[in-house]
């Protein structure tokens, strides 16, 4: 959307999605994007995690319900689905479809994962771990960190963790917007990133996760067929 806006933009941050190469291509770009974040995913459950949620595994257990939003806006509710797929693999067969058909409810939008978590009426679900930090959200859910080893065996989706920041073209304060970018790979992004729920590459996490800070965007598929299980079950 922003290679269609007018100029006046200074500064681009966000997701290392394939919108990257599209800007670069029109010549929107001052300067190449780079990774200073990771915005990695986690599995919420209740306040003191009432189902006793250990790791993915417990996803498909017969007795969790869980809540998910695979039709929601951004690539939020696909990247679940390839995390996932990733862990039948990894950790082992059956977590993505039993996390489907645990499903209690399914939402067009990632922010309404929270309400059934934190009500206690869902036992888990998988987010984006900065959603966690929000004013409505933090200290609302606890949260389980999903391995890095998992995220990083996704076959789509690998955009959606890495944040990247560069300069857009013909930007009204260069300096200043140079003096930013310069701030958010440095000490200022490292203070944000531990504010708002992510991991910066200057940070002591930023080591364990080095495999996110290399993926590069790939498109995926279309998102999740619906849950099976209705609500009243």
């Amino acid at each position: 959307m922003l290679a269609s806006r007018p100029r006046g933009v200074d500064v681009l941050v966000g997701r290392s999605g394939p919108g990257w190469a599209d800007l670069q291509q029109r010549g929107r770009l001052a300067s190449k994007p780079e990774v200073f974040a990771l915005d990695p995913y986690v599995i919420i459950v209740p306040p003191g995690n009432p189902a006793r949620i250990r790791g993915l595994a417990d996803l498909k257990r017969p007795d969790v319900k869980t809540v998910y939003s695979p039709t929601s806006s951004g690539p939020s509710g696909k990247v679940v689905q390839f995390i996932l797929k990733a862990a039948n693999e990894v950790v082992e067969p059956g977590i993505w479809e039993g996390y489907v058909q645990n499903a209690i409810e399914a939402h067009d939008c990632g922010w309404k994962l929270f309400p059934p978590i934190i009500e206690g009426r869902a036992h888990a679900s998988v987010t984006r771990l900065s959603m966690t930090t929000a004013p409505e959200t933090k200290g609302k859910v606890d949260f389980i960190p999903i391995p890095v080893e998992v995220m990083a065996a996704m076959k789509e989706g690998h955009g959606a963790i890495p944040q990247r920041c560069a300069l857009i073209a013909d930007g009204k304060s260069p300096k200043l917007a140079d003096r930013y970018t310069q701030g958010l790979r440095g000490e200022l992004g490292l203070d944000l990133s531990a504010k708002h729920g992510y991991i910066h590459r200057l940070s002591a996490e930023a080591k364990s996760c080095q495999p996110l800070f290399q993926m590069r965007a790939t498109k995926g598929p279309g998102p999740a067929p619906p849950p099976r299980r209705s609500a009243d079950q």
